[in-house]
C-alpha cells in the first residue's frame, strides 16, 4: 500500500527546536523496500524524541490510514527521551494529537483519553549496551515499555540526533558518557575505514546515532535523520561514507547547507542557518534504506543553491519528496569521497610531510607539527607578558593545592573557572597527585591569529597537546621560520601563513587546525658535545679547518671551533634573541661553512649562506653551538624558498 515517509527532528542540545519544515521529506514507499509505515508489523521509533515533534507530525500527516491508527498508536510507535521535562511534554503532545484525530473520525461519540504506551524515559544508547540491566525498582512500567521496545522488530528509525563531539571545558563536568559496545562498533567500522589520524570526532553523538540505528534495523529497514552535514565531506568521516556504501542499498541526502563556521565568501555561499540562531552547523536530511534483495548502493544527492536564505530553504523542503526532487547520482571514488572528489594525480606527488618520521617514503619536510593546543587559552595567552606570568603562576598554585588535597577523588576538584581551567590531561595528573612548577622561562612569543602576536605559556605539563613543537622551538631564544598550512577538510579556505614564532593550533581561525612546517629542527646534544662547547668568556682560537663541500646539510661536529667568543645555554629567560645578518660586501667569506682562517670573523652576527637556499642566510655555526641543541636542516635539496 503506497505511503509516504516523513523525516522530523526533535532537539539538539545547545540549540533551539529545529524548524518544522524539515519534517516534510516524503517517499511514495519506504524507500522501495516493499511496505509502508501504515502496514501491520512496521514498527517506527524516534530514539531522540525531545518534545515528540516527529511522532506528532507522523500522526498528523495522514500516512497512517484511519483504520490502522489505533493499532499503530498502541503497539507499533516508539519514542525515547532521557530529559524528564521533555519526556512529559512529548507524552502529552502525542496523546492529545491522537485524541484529536480519533475525535475527527467519530465526531458524534465521546473520545476516551488513551495514554501513549510507546514513550519511555531512557537513554537510547545505554539500553542496547551489552550487559545493561534495567532498574526495575524505580519505574516498573517504564522498564516494561523498554523491554517491549527492545523486543520489537523496528523497521523505521527517524529523528534528529543530538550533536555533541564533547564538552568544551573539563570544568563543566559534563563529558559524553562512554558506551563501550556502541563505541566498539564505531571502532570496528567507521574508524577502521577512516584514513584520518585523529578520529575523536567519530564518537560525536550524531555519528553514534548512525551506528546505533544501522545496527538496530538489522537486515532491512529505513533510517531518516536530520543531522549535522559535516559527515558529507569531512576528512575524518571518510570511514562513515565507505561503511554506508556497504551497509545500505539506497541513500538520499538533501543538503540544506548553512554552515556558518566558515568565513568570507564561503560563508555567504552557505546561505542562511537552518536552525536560525540556535546553531551554526550545516544541516542535511539523510534517508538511508537497507534492502537485502538489492546489490550495490545507489547514492542520490541534492543541495540547495548558493546564497539561499533560510526562508527559501524551508519553503523548498516543505514540498520536497523522494520522487520529485532533482537528485544527482553520486559515484564515490576509492578514497570515499562523495563531494569535491580529489584529483588522483596528487597521489603521485611527493608528500610535503608524513607523520611517521621513520617512514622511508620521500617527503619534502622531515618533521612537521600541529600548533599549540593549550585547552586553556584564556590562561596561557595574553598580549601582556606580565599577565601570562601572573595568570599561570596563580593557576599552578591552585592546581598544586588541588592535586595534594583531592586524594584521587575527582568530586573534590574545584570546577570554578576563575581559579583553574581543567583539561583531560591536567585532571588526570591531579588525580595521581602530581604537582607542577611554573617556569617563567617558558613564556614564548606566539602567533595566535594572523597579524596577532601574543605571549604564550608553552610547557608540556600545562598544555593539553604540544605535538612536535618542542623540537622546533625548544626554548624562547631558539628562533625558527616556517609556514602554517590550513588543515585538510577545514571550514576556512585554504591558505598558508609564514611564521617565525610559536604557532597556535588554530592560527587561521577556529576549526582550521593545520600543520606547521619549520625550516629547522633542534635536537639536544649529548654530554660530550656539551663539554666541547666554550664556557662563558672563553677565548676561541680560529679554526684551521673549513667546510668546502657545497652539499653539506648538517652542522659541523661539536669539536669544531668557533671564531668568536660564545656562551653555553642555561635556559635563562633573560637570554637575548639575535638574528644573523649577512657579512659586509667587502668581506671575503666562503660560500659555505664558517669563516676561513685568513679572514676570521669578529662579529657575533656573522652567518654563512645556506646550501639549500643559496640566497637565504641561515644562523652561523657559532649560534648553532650556542645552545645544547644541534640544529638539523628540515628540508630537501629540491625545496626552494
Amino acid at each position: 500500500m503506497p505511503c509516504s515517509l516523513q523525516t522530523s527532528s526533535a532537539c539538539c542540545p545547545g540549540s533551539r527546536w529545529p524548524p518544522p519544515e524539515t519534517t516534510s521529506t516524503h517517499s511514495s514507499r519506504l524507500a522501495g523496500i516493499g511496505y509502508g509505515i501504515t502496514d501491520e508489523g512496521v514498527h517506527v521509533q524516534d530514539p531522540f524524541t525531545g518534545t515528540g515533534t516527529f511522532i506528532v507530525r507522523l500522526l498528523q500527516s495522514g500516512i497512517i490510514a484511519p483504520a490502522d491508527l489505533a493499532r499503530k498508536y498502541t503497539g507499533e510507535l516508539w519514542a525515547n527521551e532521557y530529559m524528564l521535562l521533555a519526556y512529559y511534554i512529548a507524552a502529552v503532545n502525542i496523546e492529545t494529537t491522537y485524541q484529536a484525530l480519533v475525535a475527527e473520525q467519530q465526531p458524534d461519540r465521546p473520545v476516551d483519553y488513551v495514554p501513549f504506551p510507546g514513550v519511555t524515559l531512557t537513554d537510547t544508547f545505554q539500553i542496547t549496551e551489552k550487559g545493561d540491566r534495567s532498574d526495575t525498582s524505580l519505574i516498573p512500567v517504564n522498564n516494561q515499555r523498554i523491554e517491549a521496545q527492545l523486543a520489537a522488530p523496528i523497521k523505521v528509525i527517524v529523528g534528529n540526533p543530538p550533536y555533541s563531539a564533547g564538552q568544551t571545558s573539563a570544568n563543566d563536568n559534563n563529558a559524553n558518557l562512554p558506551y563501550p559496545t556502541l563505541d566498539g562498533r564505531i571502532a570496528a567500522t567507521y574508524a577502521a575505514q577512516s584514513t584520518a589520524t585523529n578520529k575523536n570526532n567519530l564518537y560525536d553523538s550524531y555519528i553514534r546515532a548512525f551506528r546505533w540505528a544501522t545496527d538496530r534495523l538489522g537486515d532491512q529497514g529505513v533510517i531518516a535523520f536530520v543531522t549535522n552535514n559535516g559527515w558529507l565531506d569531512g576528512n575524518t568521516a571518510d570511514g562513515i561514507r565507505k561503511t554506508f556504501q556497504t551497509e545500505f542499498s539506497d541513500i538520499w541526502v538533501y543538503n540544506l547547507r548553512g554552515n556558518q563556521r566558515t568565513a568570507g565568501e564561503r560563508s555567504r555561499q552557505e546561505g542562511g542557518k537552518v536552525f536560525g540562531s540556535g546553531s551554526r552547523a550545516g544541516v542535511a536530511v539523510l534517508v538511508a534504506a537497507k534492502n537485502p534483495h538489492q546489490t550495490g548502493c545507489h547514492i542520490h544527492y541534492h543541495q540547495v543553491p548558493d546564497y539561499q536564505s533560510r526562508e527559501d530553504k524551508l519553503d523548498d523542503i516543505t514540498d520536497a519528496t523522494l520522487t520529485t526532487t532533482a537528485w544527482t547520482t553520486i559515484t564515490p571514488n576509492t578514497d570515499g569521497d562523495w563531494l569535491n572528489q580529489r584529483n588522483p594525480a596528487f597521489q603521485t606527488f611527493t608528500p610535503i610531510g608524513l607523520k611517521d618520521t621513520r617512514e622511508p617514503t620521500p617527503r619534502l619536510f622531515t618533521l612537521h607539527s600541529r600548533g599549540l593546543a593549550t585547552s586553556r587559552d584564556a590562561w596561557c595567552y595574553n598580549f601582556s607578558h606580565k599577565a601570562v606570568e601572573a595568570n599561570m603562576s596563580r593557576m599552578v598554585d591552585e592546581y598544586n593545592l588541588e592535586a595534594t588535597t583531592c586524594t584521587g577523588d575527582e568530586s573534590k576538584l574545584t570546577t570554578d573557572p576563575t581559579r583553574i581551567s581543567w583539561s583531560r590531561g591536567l585532571k588526570a595528573d591531579a588525580l595521581r597527585g602530581r604537582t607542577h612548577q611554573f617556569k617563567p622561562d617558558r613564556i614564548y612569543e606566539s602567533l595566535y591569529r594572523p597579524f596577532c602576536h601574543q605571549n604564550a605559556y608553552f610547557d608540556r605539563p600545562l598544555n593539553e597537546r604540544v605535538y612536535r613543537l618542542e623540537s622546533i622551538f625548544p626554548t624562547p631564544t631558539h628562533d625558527n621560520t616556517g609556514f602554517y598550512v590550513v588543515g585538510v577538510g577545514s571550514a576556512v579556505p585554504f591558505s598558508a601563513v609564514a611564521i617565525d614564532c610559536l604557532p597556535d593550533l588554530h592560527v587561521t581561525g577556529a576549526g582550521s587546525g593545520g600543520q606547521f612546517f619549520p625550516r629547522w629542527t633542534y635536537e639536544r646534544a649529548d654530554s660530550s658535545a656539551q663539554d666541547a662547547l666554550p664556557a662563558p668568556g672563553d677565548a676561541i682560537k680560529p679554526s684551521s679547518t673549513t667546510l668546502t663541500s657545497p652539499s653539506t646539510t648538517s652542522p659541523p661536529s661539536p669539536t669544531s671551533t668557533c671564531s668568536a667568543p660564545d656562551r653555553r645555554w642555561s635556559g635563562s629567560s633573560t637570554a637575548t634573541r639575535s638574528r644573523p645578518t649577512r657579512p659586509p660586501a667587502s668581506s671575503t667569506t666562503p660560500t659555505n661553512g664558517p669563516p676561513s682562517t685568513t679572514t676570521p670573523a669578529t662579529s657575533s652576527t656573522w652567518s654563512n649562506v645556506s646550501p639549500e637556499f643559496p640566497s637565504t642566510p641561515c644562523r652561523s655555526w657559532r649560534t648553532c653551538l650556542n645552545f645544547p641543541f644541534r640544529k638539523s636542516g628540515n628540508r630537501r635539496r629540491h625545496c626552494r624558498s
